[in-house]
């Protein structure tokens, strides 16, 4: 199994995580993307069993999703489509 996923969804692109998929693994996710992409954390979301936050790296929109199925970044835009594939295609170069 691939430790990440792209995969294109009617409204855009989305990364599945596979290793990283419980409660626990979803601060790390942010923490990376705050620190090597440069992310920036618009809002969160924190439930019983999920929990939503919004990103922006530039001028592109993410969601960073926890759920029963593990956690995912979607692309909220078009424009956020070429970022995503830029964090797939680096997020292997980054020590967890």
């Amino acid at each position: 199994m691939e430790p990440l996923v792209i995969k294109q969804k009617n409204q855009g692109l989305i990364i599945y995580f596979n290793f990283l998929e419980d409660w626990d693994a979803f601060e790390l996710i942010a923490n990376n993307l705050e620190s090597k992409f440069r992310a920036t954390i618009t809002s969160k979301i924190d439930g019983p069993d999920s929990r939503i936050w919004k990103l922006s790296i530039e001028n592109a929109h993410f969601t960073l999703r926890n759920d029963p199925y593990g956690n995912s970044l979607t692309s909220d835009s078009k424009e956020a489509d070429v970022k995503l594939q830029e964090i797939y295609n680096n997020w292997s170069s980054i020590v967890l």
